[in-house]
């Protein structure tokens, strides 16, 4: 089985999205290492929601990357039993399905 490193080398070569790990700095910036070297990967509004709410969103966005890692592996893990279920998850994260509403 591949080591942790194995699987974070390979998914950064294999997805688009910023590695990680991301971050939340004071001004609610979402902070990785970006292809163009600005750093930020999003921002939280925090006007738009309860202050409480906007921290649960921006710790849940720093996340992403290190649950997708999880979701990967454990998704590596399930086909090496030769089951697929549970796996559409995996493609909405990795941009297969377009989640995005359309008018």
């Amino acid at each position: 089985m591949a080591s942790r490193q194995e699987h974070i080398e390979d998914d950064v070569m294999a997805t688009k999205h910023t590695p990680g790990p991301w971050l939340i700095d004071p001004s609610w910036d979402i902070l990785g290492n970006t292809k163009d070297g600005n750093g930020m990967v999003c921002q939280i509004t925090v006007d738009a929601v309860p202050r409480d709410e906007a921290a649960a969103n921006a710790h849940l966005i720093a996340a992403a990357p290190d649950m997708y890692e999880a979701l990967r592996t454990t998704s590596a893990n399930i086909r090496s039993l030769g089951s697929a279920g549970a796996l559409d998850e995996l493609s909405k994260a990795e941009g297969k399905y377009d989640l995005i509403p359309r008018d």
